[in-house]
């Protein structure tokens, strides 16, 4: 399968290797307003503990309260990849007034207990602001443990959706949100939660055999190939003059 697009990503260096060029995967960025359909996001109804897909909104405090203190805001990351839902935890760093850091992403429970331990979150603690502080370490892990949840194939297979990532963090003006369809993953470490050779694998599959969102190249007549490297219709004949 060979892809076009404006970037590069991790999975990108599978597709030189004997790859079918005859099938296409247009790998175009968009930015879709509202989130994806998540059965328990319904905002018309009151959220529920221990959702078994989280939508965590909420900021840690470390430091001492008296003080200016450091402040995270953590929430969820969902990526759909061809066809299988995936879930891990963004981690954003608020700077000073309105401005934000950069954000950091953890799809395992190790690295996420790791980075935990390095900024003072506990789960429960007094020190920190939580808008469910007791469910909200529970949430986390129920979180990374999202790997290839089917719940979302059939929508992708309707829309022809390849890729899409929902984020806590993707909104504008902090009012409208939005999720994206066929971003860069490599930004967002998703090479941690897939290697590079069975993405590219899953994403031809999809791509190719379940929704067909193909571009086949038309082979040429044999004609139009003799023309192309330029002969002509005496070039494989032998001449009566040249027997003299």
């Amino acid at each position: 399968m060979r892809v076009i697009s404006k970037f590069k990503d991790y999975y990108d260096v599978v597709a030189g290797q004997g790859v079918d060029m005859t099938r296409v995967f247009l790998r175009e960025t968009q930015e879709i307003k509202g989130n994806i359909p998540l059965p328990e996001w319904d905002e018309r109804k009151s959220w529920r503990k221990r959702m078994l897909y989280p939508k965590i909104e909420h900021r840690v405090y470390r430091g001492d309260p008296g003080r200016s203190p450091e402040t995270y805001d953590i929430g969820y990351v969902y990526v759909l990849f061809a066809g299988m839902l995936y879930g891990g935890i963004a981690l954003r760093n608020k700077e000073s007034g309105l401005k934000f850091g950069e954000i950091t992403y953890y799809w395992d429970t190790y690295s996420w207990k790791a980075k935990a331990n390095e900024i003072g979150y506990v789960g429960n603690s007094t020190l920190f602001y939580a808008s469910n502080r007791e469910t909200e370490g529970e949430e986390c892990f129920r979180l990374v443990a999202i790997k290839g949840d089917d719940i979302l194939s059939a929508w992708a297979i309707d829309n022809k959706i390849s890729i899409a990532v929902a984020c806590e963090f993707y909104c504008k003006n902090n009012r409208e949100e939005y999720y994206k369809i066929n971003p860069c993953l490599k930004d967002i470490n998703f090479q941690k939660v897939i290697d590079p050779f069975t993405a590219f694998q899953q994403l031809e599959q999809w791509v190719s055999g379940v929704i067909g969102n193909t571009e086949v190249i038309p082979e040429m007549a044999d004609k139009d190939k003799v023309a192309a490297h330029g002969f002509d219709k005496w070039s494989f004949r032998k001449h009566k003059l040249d027997n003299k």
